[in-house]
């Protein structure tokens, strides 16, 4: 068993992890101090919701060790952490002025290298990668590749540490000794998500749609004339070539998430 002083906060910390925080009260800043000239790790465990003049918290956690601080004047820090490994929490020793725990610090889940494993994480991938692709789209934005990690304890600390589930499911995945366990979590919460946002996408390239094309616009092409057919991206320099086509042109815009394919002869655009 190992001593580590305890930081309850309101986030769950994966190993790998970069965690940035802003340090203000004085037992919290004594922590730091000492971290820095020790060099130790702390640990981070979520902190639960208790009456006032308690602290409560969950008993899995994960140590940081400290890679960097900004000291103020008025005794504050920026501090910069990193995740390195899971623990679980045998004993409170008491305040010193922060808290001290006895913990046993917890290896990789004995599941990590079977078939079943290997297999939730190309789920997990696949479903992770659609997840980002879709943040990307509701910005008019999108990534060739999503390079992820192929192992699946690197992988759940992958998305652990990126993907802004709620603390409840992270905790969850956390505490688990499965990593197949690890990857399903991850993998219901990511199909709801995704779900969300395929929705949040449709309308966002409904309205971008209807505002750049289609919609009230004045008939460019006449009765059997034959369109160009042109590559278009909404950006400055292609709006200032639009404006000097002589010929009728279909513009095909180019977007992360497909567009609805339109009929030649019904194409009305007026390009501004």
């Amino acid at each position: 068993m190992t001593q580590i002083a305890l930081f309850p906060l309101q986030i769950v910390v994966f190993p790998g992890e970069e965690v940035p925080l802003h340090i203000f009260e004085p037992r919290y800043r004594q922590l730091v101090q000492d971290v820095a000239q020790s060099g130790d790790p702390f640990g981070i465990v979520l902190a639960k919701h208790a009456p006032r003049g308690r602290e409560e918290w969950h008993e899995v956690g994960c140590t940081v060790r400290l890679e960097s601080a900004e000291a103020f004047a008025d005794g504050r820090f920026n501090i910069l952490c990193r995740g390195e490994r899971r623990f679980r929490i045998v004993e409170r020793l008491g305040e010193r002025p922060y808290w001290v725990a006895e913990v046993d610090l917890l290896d990789d889940p004995g599941d990590a290298g079977s078939d079943a494993a290997a297999d939730g994480a190309e789920v997990a991938s696949e479903l992770y990668r659609e997840h980002l692709q879709l943040s990307l789209a509701l910005e008019n934005s999108w990534q060739r590749r999503y390079p992820l990690p192929s192992d699946p304890v690197r992988l759940v600390n992958h998305i652990g540490a990126r993907f802004d589930a709620p603390n409840t499911v992270k905790q969850e995945v956390l505490r688990s000794d499965s990593a197949l366990e690890q990857l399903r979590l991850f993998t219901r919460v990511l199909r709801s998500a995704n779900r969300s946002l395929e929705g949040r996408v449709e309308l966002h390239r409904q309205a971008h749609w209807q505002g750049l094309g289609v919609a009230n616009c004045a008939p460019l092409l006449h009765p059997g004339e034959r369109p160009h057919l042109l590559e278009f991206q909404h950006q400055p320099r292609h709006l200032r070539l639009a404006r000097h086509l002589r010929r009728p042109h279909i513009l095909l815009y180019s977007e992360p998430v497909p567009l609805r394919p339109v009929q030649p002869d019904r194409l009305r655009l007026r390009v501004h």
